[in-house]
């Protein structure tokens, strides 16, 4: 399969998975628990629930199985292979190896989507996803997981890269605390810190020279 190709392909895989992970914003308000409408919903908004009255849940009679309807048993000395000339059947061949990879870098949600894309590449045996996850994990908690330095060190210990897939942020709410401060989020400072983390794990990746795709 041409490179060009399965750079194409590994995108629109990408787009799709982003779509699924990804949680739809709700034009009502955040709070509203609508889990549960027949519960907690207003009256006139409820889902209308039909019952089934009980005399009227009676099964199909079931047909009398017939004697020609009955499969004779399989004659299993009739199936197997005869060999005459003292040869041995030809083996199944043996899958084709990976001779492309896909590295997925990122948090629980990249999990996820390394999952789907194995999914996705089931049947493109030439393709092989490498799932480099890391649960909880995140750039606002370097003391955690740094991200700028298991990039190069994930990087070093792979052989053949040929793509790089990240997907993080679904942990990082949360301030980004320093020698002596702790910044929240939601204001300029520290949307400052973290787009320097983000161009500091991008670099790391960009430096392997191979097409690279932050979900």
């Amino acid at each position: 399969m041409v490179v060009t190709d399965l750079r194409r392909i590994v995108l629109w895989a990408c787009l799709a998975l982003m779509t699924l992970v990804a949680v739809p914003a709700r034009a009502q308000s955040p709070y509203v628990d609508d889990r549960y409408p027949h519960l907690f919903a207003p009256r006139d908004q409820r889902p209308r629930i039909i019952t089934i009255p009980q005399g009227s849940r009676q099964a199909a009679p079931r047909a009398a199985r017939s004697a020609e309807s009955v499969r004779p048993p399989r004659d299993r000395a009739a199936t197997l292979p005869t060999v005459t000339d003292g040869t041995q059947p030809p083996a199944a061949d043996a899958p084709a190896s990976p001779t492309t990879f896909l590295l997925v870098l990122g948090d629980n949600l990249a999990e996820w989507l390394a999952y789907g894309l194995e999914q996705a590449f089931e049947d493109v045996p030439e393709l092989g996803v490498l799932d480099r996850t890391r649960l909880s994990s995140g750039l606002t908690r370097p003391e955690f997981h740094d991200w700028s330095r298991a990039v190069p060190e994930t990087l070093a210990q792979q052989a053949k890269v040929d793509f790089i897939v990240m997907m993080v942020g679904s942990n990082d709410r949360q301030a980004i605390r320093l020698e002596r401060e702790s910044i929240e989020p939601d204001n300029e400072r520290w949307r400052d810190l973290y787009a320097q983390r983000v161009d500091a794990v991008m670099q790391a990746m960009k430096a392997r020279g191979v097409p690279v795709y932050w979900v």
